[in-house]
């Protein structure tokens, strides 16, 4: 199981998972995913391509339209996450455009690359995200309390229970 680890504060390799993917923008992720083969997780604005040669274990981007994900793509990224699928609630006053079922359905065909839905993800919202052709979801707000994320991994057992017939 990846870990995506962000914060404020350097990370130490004491105590990180194996397969752990640290976040670019956290103190010291890049010099320990490059030296220990860890995954890397990029923000939107950084460039895959320059990664993707000095990361051993998963690298994934953060992307917001089409352009983005054929470019992660290209880079030979192994997932993405796209946002905001739904008004992020840990980000309110978020201007950017909502993608919304239809545009995350289109996005996903138009790629091949895993792509993990992001934004406003809460229980009810993960069988719809799959549907549209989601790999997954990935959360902030919803899955910041226990009672969410149990929420939301009863919604993924759901779907994948229906999906095993």
């Amino acid at each position: 199981m990846a870990l995506l680890v962000r914060g404020a504060q350097p990370i130490e390799a004491a105590g990180l998972p194996p397969g752990a993917i640290l976040h670019l923008r956290c103190p010291g992720a890049a010099a320990l995913a490059t030296a220990l083969g860890l995954g890397l997780h990029l923000p939107a604005d950084a460039d895959p391509a320059a990664w993707r040669a000095r990361i051993g274990g998963l690298l994934g981007q953060s992307c917001h339209d089409g352009e983005a994900l054929r470019r992660a793509e290209a880079a030979g990224c192994d997932y993405a996450l796209l946002s905001p699928v739904f008004s992020p609630g840990s980000k309110p006053g978020d201007r950017r455009p909502i993608l919304g079922l239809a545009g995350l359905r289109g996005l996903c065909a138009a790629v091949r690359l895993p792509v993990l839905a992001l934004g406003g993800i809460e229980a009810g919202r993960v069988a719809g995200c799959l549907q549209a052709g989601a790999w997954g979801v990935a959360g902030i707000g919803a899955l910041a309390t226990d009672e969410g994320l149990a929420a939301v991994v009863v919604a993924l057992r759901a779907c994948a229970a229906r999906e095993a017939g």
